[in-house]
């Protein structure tokens, strides 16, 4: 496959449903630590600030990642791991459609450093 259609395209818009998948797959780094997706929620796919709900379950730990009005977080239990009060390496919490695949795996690496320093 040629680079150029391996590279992010930048200010695509995206829809919910291939945001949420593409995020699934970068967060299966979870299931290393025994995390299985146990719910995935489209919401409101038609509006621009439609979003998803993602819930990683097992070994009595939950982690919950949300994309909802162009905001993403991630919260360990009721711990935010990521989010508009933690959002280290970024200068918030907010991502439109256009741009959120090119910042998820930086985002992964983020939560899961974070992640790992909260264990």
């Amino acid at each position: 496959m040629p680079l150029s259609r391996q590279v992010e395209q930048v200010g695509v818009q995206h829809s919910i449903e291939e945001i949420a998948e593409r995020t699934t797959a970068v967060f299966a780094f979870l299931r290393d630590d025994g995390l299985l997706l146990r719910e995935r929620r489209i919401l409101f796919p038609e509006s621009f600030k439609g979003g998803f709900v993602l819930i990683f379950a097992g070994e009595g730990r939950e982690i919950t990642v949300e994309y909802l009005d162009m905001q993403f977080e991630v919260r360990a239990g009721s711990a935010e791991i990521f989010g508009p009060n933690t959002h280290p390496q970024f200068a918030g919490n907010v991502f439109s459609r256009e741009h959120f695949l090119e910042h998820l795996s930086q985002l992964a690496v983020v939560v899961q450093m974070r992640l790992v320093s909260n264990t």
